[in-house]
């Protein structure tokens, strides 16, 4: 209050010695000169309302606008007129459209006035502007505005058109420090005047006068904050953790890079909050989910940050994040379930042969075992050992990062994993959790309700802007599911989500034109699938390469066609747990055969030479075909190791031979040998690239969405249950139904699927 005090004093001195300020068609304020130039109801990005005190030699004048984006509405007061005002205006940043009409009462007689008004942007140095007047002098007015080589500076020229063009005005403002605006204008007539503006928080003070003793002071408070030198400071963030956090969500699910992002920009910033607040409400993250969101939070700790973490229950995952709290709070009447990793391999070849169908598939790589579910009873040798080599992995990793965060040393939490379940009581005793507390006791200690929104902070930290150039953009393309030939898919009842080759090729191409995007990084969470589609998605990146850096960020799954695809990158990232890898092919088919016999179904066939057959649902292969096949086969591995090649330089043909025949290694493998370059998460990866390309803070994320809106009915169609149904019975059961992937023949596909509890 001091600060705002001293500021309305010095406005009011400030009234009796400077001069009005007439505004620029080209450089409207947006709060104040939309008389001038409607067009600026277009551009503006926030919510405001004006109060104006108007003194002139004949008359004084009171008036009050409220506006936003594309309207605005008010009315004034004068010793003489009285006035209403609307408007409206359509647009974005570089672009606006807008018109103004006006109601004037003089006595008993009425007069209107309207305008229309034109607004453009181009350049960060250049502003252009027109407007067309009836009954207002009827004047035609040009302008431009400049601002060279800085945002400091900013000169403006305005026109008259009357059969010539004359002068209008010129106008000069500065910008020396965040919040403070020196105005200096000159207009026809030798009439010049001065003024000055102060921005703190949402309240905008300007105050400004002429040497013919006109002068007119306002505020204006905005919906938005103001950039100023003066920022809140919020002590207390809160975030509830709940749910699924899709890496690709469609409609209303929540978005996992997004929630990562945006946190990231509040709790290291260099105004984080004192205090995070966290509420886990029955996560269901990835194990490289919880894995990145345990270093987002082990970062902020690290920075002087406190993690204040509230649960109703621990898994396995949810440990493994918890644990890195400064204060693990508990229910009472809560369990832990921190009971060690284990998977589950389920076998169809005894029921498939009491179906009557046969699963006929070729792998090339003793370690591609993407069919063996369908062909085998047990676990091959190959499967077992690459289970074993990541579990123990994921397993030392969870246990060493338990142990860290909670402060006991590792044989006290494999005693935990042994004991469990824990009841809320055991837990405690235990010291897996440091206290039990109810919900509403924890709202009360820790201020829980009076504690900031992500959201809301979020809102402070993105302040109204008078930049004409919009941000350089790094642009985010997600890569998540099965690939598939064709459009992208969200999952249905018998199919699982899917990132089709048309739609991320028209997005990385979309990105690689978009002049505002200097970099892209490419978020792949993908188990494979399509050979084709996937060489289509690799060859759209490397025309991509030509234009600007392709970076790539490999989420929980990023094998076969899902490293495939990155590894045309010319930098890879993955979390330490990120499956990588299982360079090899796999293609084949199902015969039903056995099947159509049992429910009394006769095939009668004619095939005019011995390959006719060769996709027959109802033959497997010859032996001449199984032949032919894997040499097919031979061909697309070949093709595989050559893109892998050729984007990871290090790597000869020998060396990447070892590494490939199917096998997966966890990304902390990956990197020793050579297929991943940097260890660390989606937001590793934007920090590194901004730094690389010069944007240190200054820049934005575009994230372009791999589905497509679809209209009402079509939504109908997209609406599913939920993928685990279907992903659970195993990685190809769940893959194969995809009516888009069943059409094909040739696969990158992982072997399998592994999921934190």
């Amino acid at each position: 209050m001091r600060i705002f005090s001293i500021l309305v004093l010095t406005s009011f001195f400030l009234l009796s010695f400077s001069q009005d300020m007439s505004g620029s068609v080209a450089f409207p304020e947006i709060y104040n000169d939309f008389t001038i130039n409607p067009g600026v109801a277009g551009v503006i990005s926030a919510n405001y309302l004006h109060l104006l005190l108007n003194h002139e030699t004949s008359e004084n004048q009171f008036s009050i606008y409220t506006g936003g984006k594309g309207y605005f509405l008010g009315g004034g007061y004068s010793d003489e007129v009285k006035h209403l005002i609307s408007g409206i205006g359509l647009g974005s940043k570089r672009f606006g459209v807008g018109y103004y009409y006006r109601w004037i009462f003089r006595d008993d007689r009425k007069a209107y006035s309207w305008r229309l008004g034109f607004l453009a942007r181009p350049y960060k140095w250049f502003s252009l502007g027109f407007s067309y007047s009836r009954n207002w002098g009827d004047k035609i007015r040009f302008g431009l505005a400049l601002r060279p080589a800085t945002e400091i500076i900013t000169f403006s020229t305005d026109l008259d058109y009357n059969n010539k063009f004359d002068i209008n005005s010129m106008r000069l403002i500065l910008n020396p420090i965040k919040g403070l605006y020196l105005y200096a204008n000159w207009n026809t007539g030798n009439t010049y005047g001065f003024g000055i503006r102060f921005d703190i928080l949402h309240l905008s003070l300007m105050t400004c006068g002429n040497n013919d003793k006109n002068s007119k002071i306002s505020f204006t408070t905005f919906s938005r904050l103001l950039e100023s030198i003066l920022s809140p400071r919020i002590k207390n963030l809160k975030v509830t953790i709940s749910g699924k956090y899709d890496e690709a969500p469609f409609l209303t699910k929540k978005s996992f890079p997004k929630f990562v992002y945006n946190l990231s920009r509040v709790i290291l910033s260099d105004k984080r909050p004192d205090r995070l607040l966290i509420k886990l409400d029955s996560p269901e993250l990835s194990f490289a989910q919880y894995e990145e969101l345990r270093e987002l939070l082990q970062e902020y700790r690290q920075n002087g940050g406190k993690v204040i973490l509230y649960t109703d229950g621990l898994a396995n995952g949810s440990m493994f994040l918890a644990s890195v709290a400064d204060s693990l709070i508990m229910n009472p009447m809560g369990f832990v379930n921190f009971t060690g990793i284990g998977v589950e391999v389920i076998y169809m070849k005894r029921l498939l042969d009491k179906l009557g169908v046969k699963a006929d598939f070729v792998q090339i790589g003793k370690y591609k075992t993407a069919a063996e579910q369908f062909m085998s009873d047990t676990m091959s040798k190959y499967m077992r050992e690459e289970l074993m080599d990541f579990l123990s992995k994921l397993d030392t990793l969870i246990v060493s990062k338990v142990s860290e965060g909670r402060g006991k040393s590792v044989d006290l939490v494999r005693r935990w994993i042994n004991d469990a379940p824990q009841t809320a009581s055991g837990a405690k005793q235990a010291g897996m959790v440091d206290t039990l507390m109810y919900w509403d006791d924890f709202e009360k200690r820790y201020g829980w309700k009076k504690a900031k929104k992500l959201n809301y902070i979020l809102k402070y930290r993105n302040p109204i802007s008078y930049s004409w150039a919009d941000k350089a953009k790094i642009a985010i393309v997600t890569i998540d599911g099965a690939i598939i030939h064709g459009k992208s898919r969200p999952g249905g009842i018998l199919w699982s989500k899917s990132a089709g080759d048309e739609t991320i090729c028209k997005i990385i191409k979309s990105a690689s034109d978009d002049k505002s995007v200097k970099g892209i990084i490419l978020r792949v969470n993908s188990p494979g699938g399509s050979a084709f589609a996937s060489e289509m998605i690799w060859q759209a990146i490397k025309r991509a390469r030509e234009k600007k850096p392709v970076w790539a960020s490999m989420g929980s799954l990023a094998g076969s066609g899902g490293y495939y695809i990155p590894s045309a990158a010319s930098k890879i990232y993955a979390d330490k747990l990120t499956l990588t890898g299982s360079i090899g092919v796999i293609g084949g088919k199902f015969s039903i055969r056995g099947l159509l016999d049992k429910i009394g179904l006769n095939v009668n066939s004619i095939y005019l030479s011995p390959n006719a057959n060769f996709w027959s649902y109802s033959d497997t292969f010859d032996i001449y075909q199984r032949e032919r096949f894997r040499q097919n086969l031979e061909e697309v591995y070949r093709i595989f190791k050559e893109r892998v090649l050729w984007g990871r330089g290090r790597l000869t043909p020998d060396s990447l031979e070892k590494l490939a025949q199917g096998r997966i290694y966890s990304g902390a493998k990956a990197k020793e040998i050579g297929l991943v370059d940097e260890i660390g998460g989606l937001q590793v990866a934007i920090r590194d690239m901004a730094k690389k390309l010069g944007m240190d803070k200054k820049y934005n994320l575009k994230f372009y969405n791999q589905y497509e809106k679809p209209k009402l009915i079509k939504y109908l169609r997209y609406i599913g249950l939920d993928d685990e149904l279907v992903e659970d019975l195993s990685l190809i059961s769940s893959k194969i139904t995809s009516r888009k992937l069943f059409k094909d023949n040739i696969y990158y596909l992982m072997p399998y699927i592994i999921k934190l509890r």
